[in-house]
């Protein structure tokens, strides 16, 4: 059917208005949060009770299982894929149904992304033996990286703690992390610590270059779930407060920590940081190409 055409004259000009048999939907840019990193640590009390602007519509909601004692993510068609590199930074982790725009990531891209798998349908909500700790990044720059390179650093105090945990927690059950980013207003996933700190080494792939040490994460959860949902559930070890009120590396007790697992899980989101990845990626380019430059001069 062709479309139809409607003229109006208004004022002696000639309007023609052409409406097709369908019109997408406007999609409103998420606005990334990228907020100057401070030296506020695990000492240090935080809220993120600050809101984001309108974010854009995702329909990438991966289906599949993860195993946490095993470490990897399992896709509905069977077997089991690791989406990190030893901790190494040279395969970078892509998001479902995304890909990579600069030379140095493309190659890796087209293998990921068909093994990652993000916001499972299915998960372990009721986890035996977890731990549970709260993860705040200073900049939405760092939960890209950690999101690509499948690694995590905290701050000296906060390594250590997350590393006490994980080596007590070894062979028992697993270490879960809820991240948002400092006044972000909300929490922006979940990932799996999947190994310890090591002390010796220094990613340098960060916003700021002072965090030493990493660590491997599995990336189970992304997606924006507001503080709003999940601002009734308040932790005994830390004054009554809601979790949305903790502070870095604060530990989440059991119960309740299957509890924000829960929300987040059964929450459906509209945005999440893969809205914003290519502006990441841009950014993060550019800054490798500033620091090769001023080298070179």
């Amino acid at each position: 059917m062709q479309h139809l055409v409607n003229h109006y004259i208004f004022e002696h000009k000639l309007y023609s208005l052409e409406f097709p048999e369908s019109i997408p939907a406007k999609m409103v840019p998420r606005a990334p949060v990228s907020l100057a990193k401070s030296d506020v640590g695990a000492g240090s009390a935080g809220s993120w009770e600050n809101k984001t602007g309108p974010g854009q519509t995702r329909s990438q909601a991966a289906s599949g299982s993860y195993s946490g004692s095993s470490g990897a993510t399992s896709a509905s068609g069977g077997g089991s894929n690791s989406r990190t590199s030893a901790g190494g930074t040279d395969s970078a982790a892509v998001p479902a149904g995304g890909a990579w725009t600069n030379s140095e990531s493309s190659s890796s891209a087209s293998a990921l992304n068909a093994v990652s798998q993000y916001n499972p349908k299915e998960f372990d909500l009721n986890p035996k033996a977890a731990r549970f700790f709260v993860i705040k990044s200073f900049s939405e720059d760092d939960i890209h990286r950690s999101i690509k390179y499948g690694i995590w650093c905290s701050t000296e105090y906060g390594n250590k703690r997350l590393d006490t945990a994980f080596r007590e927690r070894e062979g028992k059950g697993p270490i879960y992390l809820f991240f948002s980013v400092n006044g972000s207003g909300h929490f922006c996933g979940v990932a799996h610590m999947s190994s310890p700190v090591d002390y010796q080494k220094t990613a340098g792939v960060w916003a700021q270059d002072k965090w030493k040490g990493q660590f491997e994460v599995q990336w189970i959860y992304v997606k924006d779930v507001p503080n709003s949902q999940l601002r009734h559930i308040k932790l005994e070890n830390n004054e009554g407060k809601p979790v949305t009120n903790s502070r870095d590396t604060q530990e989440v007790p059991p119960e309740k920590g299957k509890q924000v697992l829960r929300v987040i899980h059964q929450y459906r989101h509209t945005t999440s940081i893969f809205d914003d990845f290519q502006h990441y990626e841009k950014q993060q380019l550019e800054t490798k190409k500033e620091g090769q430059s001023g080298r070179d001069e």
